[in-house]
């Protein structure tokens, strides 16, 4: 990764802790046009999509973000919240289950 795209993923970050949730989405969707398979940008846009109850984007980023990197507990874990609110119980339980495997 370069430094431009670590500043941005930075300032990202900074903005998501502060609540703006609407400028850190704008920003980790800007890095995703240039680095389509950014883990971290996907992961975040996921995790800002759940908390703005938009569980069912939040699985699509989720997936995503699970292709690129399958290893991060997080992510699977979350994934399984989305579900929930999804009641997509099941699925839910399988990503549990992922997530207790790594």
């Amino acid at each position: 990764m370069n430094a431009t795209i670590d500043a941005q993923l930075k300032i990202a970050f900074e903005t998501y802790e502060q609540g703006q949730f609407e400028q850190a989405q704008a920003i980790y969707t800007k890095i995703l046009q240039s680095h389509a398979k950014n883990f971290e940008a996907l992961q975040m846009l996921a995790t800002i999509a759940l908390q703005t109850n938009n569980a069912a984007l939040a699985v699509e980023l989720f997936n995503q973000a699970i292709a690129v990197t399958s290893d991060n507990i997080d992510v699977f874990y979350n994934r399984g919240i989305a579900l929930f609110y999804l009641e997509r119980n099941e699925e839910e339980l399988e990503s549990y289950n992922q997530d207790l495997s790594i």
